[in-house]
């Protein structure tokens, strides 16, 4: 467990969405902003080899995903880093601080990724 004001960081060596924002967003989705924040992490804010999170960026891409938008508006802070420019295989890092103790208890749902609508 977590207390309040802990920081938890999650960090793949992928760029795939399904392993990174679909996997945050699903944390997030089962944690209201008073819980859970994604800070930026200093260190990466003004790197040129860290690049924007995955964001549907068309009607196609949101398909499925409508009832997330303000899942995905929570998680601009983390960072993918471009394999291109980062001297990395590529990585996606969020850095996450616990606000409250209103969820006392972790489950196996709170990893789970975001669930596509069809």
């Amino acid at each position: 467990m977590l207390k309040p004001g802990g920081v938890l960081v999650y960090s793949t060596c992928s760029l795939s969405r399904f392993q990174n924002e679909y996997v945050l967003g699903g944390f997030l989705s089962r944690h209201a902003e008073n819980e859970a924040l994604v800070e930026v992490i200093p260190l990466l804010q003004n790197q040129v080899a860290a690049s924007p999170i995955w964001q549907p960026s068309c009607a196609e891409e949101w398909v499925g995903l409508e009832q997330h938008r303000g899942v995905f508006a929570r998680m601009k802070c983390a960072v993918r880093l471009d394999p291109r420019v980062s001297n990395t295989s590529g990585m996606f890092i969020a850095r996450i601080r616990k606000l409250s103790d209103v969820q006392t208890t972790f489950d196996v749902e709170d990893i789970a990724p975001l669930k596509l609508e069809t």
